[in-house]
């Protein structure tokens, strides 16, 4: 059933309640995490989702389209995975905007390398004809 989310809400209740997370399987792109399995209250999370999908401005990383939105020096942003919904936050002077990889296109964050072909900056951006990977 949906939350119904009030025309005055403020997100930094639910933020401070939150367990937030380190995602160490992406240290590319740096950020925090909390699941919506561990969250003391179901319903504020929730809201907290819909308030970012109402008002959040819409980016692309990753060839995946996201909801962003800032407050207080940070960025924030809903994922999904199997497991259920997740919120994600980066320090927003640490958001960059993305680029796509010189070598295989995939989109990454700025100057970060690419996840998909493990492309890094100084590295070649394209191999010379007739090299094998």
């Amino acid at each position: 059933m949906p939350v119904e989310l009030p025309d005055d809400y403020d997100p930094r209740p639910t933020i401070e309640s939150l367990t937030w997370r380190y995602a160490v399987s992406l240290p590319r792109h740096p950020h925090s995490y909390s699941h919506v399995r561990t969250c003391p209250d179901r319903e504020a999370f929730m809201r907290m989702v819909q308030w970012l999908n109402a008002t959040g401005e819409r980016r692309t990383f990753a060839g995946h389209a996201y909801k962003y939105r800032s407050l207080e020096g940070y960025t924030y942003w809903v994922s999904s995975a199997p497991s259920g919904l997740m919120l994600n936050r980066r320090r927003t002077e640490d958001v960059t905007e993305p680029i796509d990889c010189p070598r295989c296109g995939s989109s990454l964050a700025a100057a970060s390398g690419c996840d998909n072909c493990r492309w890094t900056p100084g590295a070649d951006p394209v191999p010379a004809q007739g090299t094998l990977w």
